[in-house]
């Protein structure tokens, strides 16, 4: 057994115990080597009713029972199933066309064949947000033609939710819902009471309390208590206040009290000092600023209880090489970007663990593990989880978003790797058209936003006379800028120019500069985007290599491309693929 993602971790990154990833699985995937033929398609609807509560509705592209022994067992399946279903995963792209951010995901609606009437019940019942979960597999004839399906056999397709009932004489039809729907919720919900102490004055009530993780630099505190100094930075515990400023000059931390609020009121600070309580995200003036307050820190922790869903048969969890226990620990102190955004999931209290695949975030935190930091500051309202999660994305060149599954999943756009690929040539590929990339003349290089003012740029007024040249010229900027860029690349492209500027998270210059250069190559002159369909489905995932060997746009040879977007249709069978090399 291994833990984390490969070879170059120890252990989870994210805190999760290790599990081999959900994969569709179906009997003739067979690596590419022939087409689907008799696709059956078997699908189990959740809905819910006032007097009977939770049911289960069975249908499929030809009706079926399964076997004593099945799951589910000695069931009829309706030959209900009137179209194929579509589903569309593609990769986002920020405003330069740059593929990073959020995965989209689309279902066409599932028409069911009601013209006799027998779904006119189920019509009545609510299906939204309820499980909607797709198998495929393939129905087999014996010599006299006789036709058989045996659902063990079968790979799942899809699980998501559905949505509303479309209503007709011959079809009901029954559309399913963007899975990104639980993403759309505020990512943090707890709000100051405004009642006094750690609750904060009545100026503050109904504010968002303050988020930060990772390592995060000119934070403003929230000011919770004016007759005492006391601020906060996060709705709970931190790691550390490495420095604490007053209108820009640096105050002294001197110690760290326990207790949180309480503790920090029942202690004494000497003027001029600062006194912390980590375990709440706070920390105490010795006396009163001079003006604007705020502090350098490294934030949130993720050292809560971990509930994991049935990682082992007999139910235990290997709690990070410590034992086997009923539990598993967080990491602590979080500050990489896959770390981070299981923080931020967490937080949101939208996500079960067995909803995401925490090998993916291992991955990400393997192929980019420099320190990064966000902070979410007290507002009227939060933002919601998918444009905090699309921001750290976008910040490392990455994607995040649930995956065929449901399961929220993260991959980083790279180029098309050195392994062996999948080889698609013209006795798989039904069509091959070139695509305009949407960023049109390749950037001369790139400029990225780093070790970010999250306070936003100072005026000179803000700041106090003493505050040192250097210190002063890094705080009246809203951060650093690292550019990458080859100056050759005017030669061929005479308009080219630097994109950016890229807002990012890192926190250091030089891993800013790097991930510009990694940049620069990814999105370097001679890049195209294909569209190329394919008589497979099932058999494709965002990121995947995959060499095209084709008689137009050069790829006699071969070429290979990097999968940035699938869609498949179950109808017809056929996927159409969006690939980037």
């Amino acid at each position: 057994m291994s833990y984390g993602f490969g070879p170059a971790s120890a252990a989870p990154a994210s805190g999760l115990p290790w599990h081999d990833s959900l994969s569709v699985v179906l009997p003739y995937r067979l690596e590419l080597e022939s087409p689907v033929r008799a696709l059956v398609l078997a699908v189990d609807v959740e809905s819910y009713d006032d007097e009977d509560g939770l049911g289960w509705t069975y249908v499929a592209s030809e009706a079926f029972t399964t076997g004593a022994g099945h799951e589910p067992a000695s069931t009829a399946y309706e030959g209900r199933v009137a179209g194929g279903m579509i589903v569309n995963r593609q990769i986002g792209s920020d405003s330069f066309g740059r593929m990073a951010g959020v995965v989209g995901r689309v279902f066409g609606a599932l028409p069911l064949v009601n013209s006799d009437g027998g779904l006119d019940a189920l019509a009545d019942r609510a299906v939204d947000g309820r499980r909607v979960v797709v198998r495929a597999g393939i129905a087999t004839e014996d010599r006299d033609g006789r036709r058989s399906i045996d659902i063990s056999t079968f790979g799942r397709l899809v699980e998501t939710s559905g949505d509303t009932w479309g209503h007709g004489r011959e079809q009901l039809t029954l559309t399913l819902r963007d899975s990104l729907a639980r993403y759309r919720t505020a990512v943090q919900t707890a709000r100051y009471a405004g009642t006094g102490g750690a609750e904060g004055p009545a100026t503050l009530v109904g504010k968002t309390k303050p988020l930060t993780w990772g390592r995060c630099r000119t934070v403003p505190g929230v000011l919770l208590d004016a007759g005492r100094q006391i601020y906060q930075l996060h709705d709970g515990a931190i790691h550390a206040v490495d420095a604490v400023y007053d209108r820009g000059i640096g105050l002294e931390v001197t110690a760290d009290v326990t207790g949180g609020y309480s503790g920090l009121v029942a202690d004494t600070v000497p003027a001029g000092e600062v006194h912390t309580a980590l375990d709440a995200g706070m920390f105490r003036l010795g006396s009163p600023p001079a003006g604007a307050v705020t502090a350098d820190l490294r934030g949130g922790l993720l050292n809560e209880v971990l509930l994991y869903a049935e990682p082992w048969d007999d139910g235990d969890l290997w709690d990070d090489f410590g034992g086997w226990a009923d539990t598993a620990e967080g990491p602590g102190y979080v500050e990489t970007v896959g770390q981070i955004m299981l923080a931020a999931m967490m937080q949101s209290s939208r996500f079960g663990l067995d909803q995401i695949d925490g090998t993916s975030l291992d991955e990400l935190d393997r192929v980019q593990p420099a320190p990064i930091g966000i902070h979410i500051a007290s507002a009227g309202e939060s933002p919601s989880l998918e444009t905090v999660l699309a921001e750290l994305a976008i910040g490392v060149g990455a994607v995040i978003g649930p995956d065929r599954l449901g399961r929220t999943q993260a991959l980083r756009i790279d180029g098309p790797r050195s392994t062996t690929p999948v080889v698609l040539d013209d006795d798989a590929v039904l069509d091959v058209r070139r695509v305009d990339l949407a960023y049109g003349v390749p950037p001369l290089g790139w400029s990225l936003l780093c070790r970010r003012n999250w306070s936003g740029a100072a005026r000179e007024s803000d700041l106090a006379a003493g505050v040192p040249d250097e210190r002063r010229a890094e705080l009246l900027q809203a951060g650093f800028t690292a550019v990458f860029q080859e100056q050759a690349r005017i030669v061929r492209h005479p308009t080219a120019k630097v994109a950016g500027l890229v807002p990012t998270h890192f926190d250091a210059l030089e891993d800013a500069e790097a991930e510009a250069e990694r940049l620069a190559e990814l999105y370097a002159p001679g890049r195209i985007l294909l569209e190329v369909v394919v008589k497979y489905l099932g058999s494709f995932t965002l990121g995947r290599t995959i060499e095209v060997r084709h008689g137009r746009y050069g790829l006699d040879e071969g070429r290979r491309f990097v999968v940035v977007g699938v869609r498949e249709e179950y109808g017809v069978n056929r996927t159409t693929l969006r690939l980037f090399g």
